[in-house]
């Protein structure tokens, strides 16, 4: 398959000795590994010396200058994200400051039903102790992952809109 370029009629023009050009892409429902080709003709462009791609709907754009390919790459950390976790068990845990007239909020933090009081007025989340029950925010545990190119056959049909521009002879 292959980008959908649109151009609008006002979208060539002349910067210094360069010429430019500037429009929309599309992209379409089958992915290449290695990328779409976008030849400086496609563009309407002899040689292209300097492209911008905009980034949408959290995908980013690279342009191989020699092998005049669009790549496409997405986020993908490199470890997990581990759930928060009571007593070893997970799940959340959040109390909210402010109670009605002295009386204390009460969370039950299993299906045993081990209630656990709150009296201050303050908000309480992340690592916090709370009646004796210790709560611990998220853990990110791996490394942080760089972008890696989207998947060989993924379909991007969604990905439209994509502002580009270019600069050439």
């Amino acid at each position: 398959m292959a980008l959908a370029i649109s151009i609008p009629i006002d979208g060539h023009g002349i910067e210094g000795i360069e010429r430019t050009v500037r429009g929309t892409l599309a992209l379409d429902t089958s992915y290449p590994t290695g990328g779409y080709a976008l030849t400086p003709r496609n563009l309407g462009l002899g040689a292209i010396n300097d492209i911008e791609v905009r980034s949408k709907n959290g995908y980013v754009f690279e342009y191989n200058y020699t092998a005049q390919l669009l790549l496409v790459y997405r986020s993908l950390p490199a470890g997990t994200v581990a759930a928060p976790t009571i007593d070893g068990a997970a799940g959340t845990i959040r109390v909210t400051g402010g109670q009605v007239a002295g009386a204390a909020v009460q969370i039950q933090p299993d299906a045993a039903g081990a209630a656990v009081g709150k009296t201050a007025v303050t908000d309480r989340d992340a690592t916090t102790v709370i009646g004796g029950i210790t709560a611990s925010a998220p853990a990110f545990t791996g490394t942080a992952g760089a972008l890696v190119e989207v998947a060989n056959g993924v379909n991007l049909s969604a990905v439209t809109g994509v502002r580009f521009f270019a600069r050439g002879c």
